[in-house]
């Protein structure tokens, strides 16, 4: 349709009183060309590696890029029917990427022992050491490590990235979940701005002053957590 997004340019902020740092600008593939409408209001199911295989989408990578951010401004450029069009439509906007672990309080020592100490030992001390050992040595390692893997990780990492990502955190479809705030720019009506990221197909739709750019501004409800974009 006429109406959706060309080209963008992507920005992030390190927090609400940071400047903007250019990250990213492009077309969105198959835009140009024409992609097929999908149905309005379906569930999004999607993950860190793909978009949901079931629908139309387009998708753009940034492999290359290692910084986190807070909040991030995507600004439309452009729209495929030209500077005079009305409109600007599209049904989700997702930020795959990885969350940043969240920091756990350290609790404080206690001042106060759990209990008295005892005169004499619960247990009577040995006279002489065992004659043999409680287990034989072992050349081979545990065969139950300390910390295992999770058996159903929330996502897999990219096959060949370019950037080394934390080891702690979570890779997710979006960093920017549903609930999150959102304002919108450029636009002269209230355009309902929760369905960009509702994971689900029903329309954002702006109607565009044709003056200026629009753009989106996203603050991730992810509890001050900041992510990368990739």
């Amino acid at each position: 349709p006429s109406q959706t997004p060309l080209s963008y340019i992507l920005s992030g902020r390190a927090d609400a009183e940071s400047p903007w740092v250019y990250m990213f600008d492009g077309e969105f593939p198959g835009v140009r060309a024409g992609l097929p409408k999908n149905g309005d209001g379906l569930v999004i199911n999607s993950t860190y590696e793909s978009g949901d295989a079931s629908l139309t989408y387009s998708e753009v990578r940034l492999p290359n890029n290692g910084d986190a951010y807070l909040d991030y401004k995507i600004e439309f450029t452009a729209v495929k029917g030209g500077s005079s069009t009305t409109y600007l439509r599209f049904a989700e906007l997702e930020l795959p990427g990885h969350l940043e672990a969240s920091v756990s309080p350290t609790l404080s020592p206690s001042t106060t022992p759990t209990s008295q100490p005892t005169d004499a030992p619960s247990t009577p001390p040995t006279s002489s050491p065992s004659a043999s050992p409680s287990s034989e040595p072992s050349n081979s390692p545990s065969k139950t490590p300390t910390k295992s893997p999770s058996t159903a990780p929330t996502s897999s990492p990219s096959s060949s990235p370019s950037v080394d990502l934390p080891d702690e955190g979570d890779l997710l479809n979006t960093v920017a979940p549903p609930g999150s705030s959102i304002e919108n720019f450029g636009c002269v009506n209230d355009v309902r701005s929760w369905r960009a990221i509702d994971r689900t197909t029903s329309v954002y739709s702006c109607t565009r002053d044709i003056n200026v750019t629009q753009s989106i501004i996203i603050a991730p409800n992810n509890g001050g957590r900041k992510s990368i974009v990739t």
